[in-house]
């Protein structure tokens, strides 16, 4: 139960060096013995008893099983998205076929910090994308065979909601394609005996969702899925739009909380900030990327195998309740 609770709480407090508008450097992976969360430095494990009882267990966001952790072990290291696309912005062939690439090197961005602790049994997580929901079906450019495309539509909640938070302008189309909700995961995880339409192969676990009028600096996460404008997706299949963003909105659906607030506040921070006077990729405007264990011991001079246990005892998760709901926003 301790690597559990630590599990839920550490990863949030991820070192960086990096400003949001700085580009994202890679790292080798470089080899490290898995240790115990009781060979955590204090500092750390001081961060994550706070994040953990302060904002994790009060917000509730690790408790369902509906979680990325989830997602990825039930599918047995596959993620299945789709694609809703509220916008009517044109899709190429190349664009969809690089949609599932962007996907899971962003994914495995988390789950990298993850191989090799405590019996995690996935090394690398494979995403694709298995259907299109949109407001236009001519959007789909030079449409395979094989490409499912859902073509309903509905009211859109997110127009009246981001126009009043100032997460969108009155471009945001008041119809927003209709999600197949038949086949989600995350609708129907705690029914044991749903069918996906026959099989769990044809289920979607999150999707990504594209909106024309958002704003391109912000974005909503949670297990559901991700919620970004429709020019930060497209830029993002096409290279030029750096992850963060979608790194953090991920974040949400490992259950991480925003730490917008104060040090030491309900909405905030731990007391005496991040141990080495960092920052985190769920504080927005103080980190950029999500440093690995060994990059972070190189910063801080910690031993690398330290290192993986304070970031990787995180990723084993707590326990199991109804899923509260809603949305986070980075803002």
């Amino acid at each position: 139960m301790l690597s559990k609770k630590i599990a839920a709480a550490l990863l949030a407090a991820a070192l960086c060096t990096t400003s949001l508008t700085a580009p994202l450097p890679t790292f080798a992976s470089v080899p490290v013995s898995a240790e115990t969360v009781t060979d955590i430095p204090q500092d750390y494990r001081t961060a994550c008893d706070w994040i953990w009882k302060n904002r994790i267990e009060t917000e509730r966001s690790c408790e369902a099983w509906s979680t990325i952790y989830d997602q990825i072990v039930a599918g047995n290291g596959t993620l299945q998205y789709i694609l809703i696309w509220q916008s009517y912005e044109k899709i190429t062939l190349a664009q969809r076929q690089n949609l599932s690439k962007m996907l899971e090197e962003a994914v495995n961005k988390w789950n990298d910090c993850l191989v090799g602790y405590d019996e995690w049994p996935i090394d690398h997580v494979n995403v694709k994308v298995v259907g299109y929901a949109v407001l236009d079906e001519s959007c789909i450019l030079d449409r395979q065979p094989d490409e499912v495309v859902y073509t309903q539509t509905t009211n859109s909640w997110l127009h009246d909601d981001m126009i009043s938070s100032g997460m969108g302008n009155s471009s945001v189309p008041n119809i927003q394609p209709a999600e197949p909700v038949d086949i989600s995961r995350y609708v129907h995880w705690n029914d044991k005996n749903w069918s996906y339409r026959g099989s769990y192969d044809n289920r979607y676990d999150m999707y990504l969702h594209g909106i024309t009028g958002m704003i391109d600096m912000g974005g909503y996460g949670y297990h559901y899925g991700q919620i970004l404008s429709d020019r930060s997706v497209l830029g993002l299949i096409d290279g030029k739009t750096s992850q963060h963003i979608l790194l953090h909105e991920m974040g949400h659906g490992f259950g991480f909380p925003d730490y917008y607030g104060g040090e030491g506040e309900s909405d905030g921070f731990p007391p005496g900030g991040f141990p080495g006077g960092q920052g985190s990729i769920m504080m927005a405007g103080s980190c950029g990327y999500i440093v690995s264990p060994q990059q972070a011991s190189k910063i801080h001079g910690i031993p690398a195998g330290d290192m993986r246990s304070e970031y990787l005892s995180l990723f084993v998760r707590s326990a199991k309740a109804s899923p509260p709901g809603g949305r986070c926003s980075l803002r």
